[in-house]
């Protein structure tokens, strides 16, 4: 699920024009908070049945997106490690594979929305 640290942020991106997208997770928090999206759905590169408009993996393949904010999982001693086949895993690899920027912690995302303030 979403940090919540990172809602000021978010809106800071929003507010200077930024066209976000969000997943399922995020979609329900940004919502929550009355912060505009486009919804964006996990589907696999093989989903040629599945509308391609409101494919997170289509948007990065077809250059769509020009950052990522995909926070790696906080880990605990109690919560299993995360595995290769995880879909943030895979969202965040294929960012990289296609040169989209990529943001995958707190201190990103705020530095982020402080150079949009430049």
């Amino acid at each position: 699920l979403p940090q919540p640290e990172l809602l000021p942020s978010i809106q800071k991106l929003s507010i200077a024009g930024y066209n976000l997208f969000a997943t399922s997770d995020t979609a329900d928090f940004l919502t929550k908070h009355n912060v505009p999206f486009k919804y964006l759905e996990m589907l696999s590169e093989d989903s040629h049945n599945e509308k391609s408009e409101y494919s997170l993996i289509q948007h990065l393949a077809n250059n769509l997106i020009d950052m990522s904010i995909n926070l790696l999982p906080r880990i605990t001693i109690d919560a299993p490690q995360s595995s290769y086949s995880s879909n943030g895993y895979r969202t965040r690899h294929m960012a990289f594979d296609v040169a989209v920027p990529l943001i995958t912690n707190v201190k990103e995302c705020e530095d982020a929305r402080n150079a949009t303030s430049s």
